[in-house]
């Protein structure tokens, strides 16, 4: 094992530093005592890293965090810093994240194609087990976020000129009755 290996739940310093350094910029942007976004060269100085370069890891890990326990979401700025999300702009910053998750789904779609016949005729059962339950997953992450599925989505949380939250059943219900038509 590596000397850099920590145990599960334990933190690097420089992580631990970064979360303290956004935990402490939310409290002031709440209060209302900031001035801007918070610079990347700040949080390259508080850790002497480049959290762009070497340490992005650790300021992703510390994003995760802050969102996980706090519900407060940091968006990027390219090149410049960090800034909070607040109201429709954590839908904005979702939004994003189902296009990355449904190009993903297209790209795993790709390599699970890639498998040849003749190959998949030497999986063994724990092999085709994987392979067909990747695909399905990827297939519908695909369905659930095209264009198409999204409008029927749209109307069915929207009807009668009502916006109404909808539970996950009756989503995928929206979404089947789009499959079968």
């Amino acid at each position: 094992m590596g000397k850099n290996r920590r145990t599960i739940g334990e933190q690097h310093r420089a992580t631990a530093t970064l979360v303290s350094i956004l935990q402490d910029y939310a409290d002031r942007f709440f209060a209302g005592n900031t001035d801007g976004p918070l610079l990347y060269s700040q949080l390259n100085l508080a850790i002497t890293m480049d959290v762009q370069q070497e340490a992005r890891g650790y300021l992703y890990s510390a994003r995760q965090y802050v969102r996980r326990e706090q519900k407060i979401v940091f968006e990027a700025m390219a090149g410049v810093g960090l800034v909070i999300a607040v109201g429709a702009g954590k839908i904005n910053v979702a939004e994003v994240q189902l296009k990355k998750s449904r190009n993903a789904s297209k790209r795993a779609t790709e390599y699970f194609q890639t498998v040849q016949p003749a190959e998949y005729a030497k999986f063994n059962d724990e092999e085709k087990r994987r392979w067909n339950t990747g695909q399905a997953q990827a297939g519908l992450i695909q369905l659930c976020t095209s264009a198409g599925s999204r409008k029927r989505l749209e109307e069915a949380v929207q009807s009668n000129g009502e916006v109404k939250e909808i539970a996950i059943s009756e989503a995928l219900n929206t979404l089947k009755g789009q499959r079968n038509a």
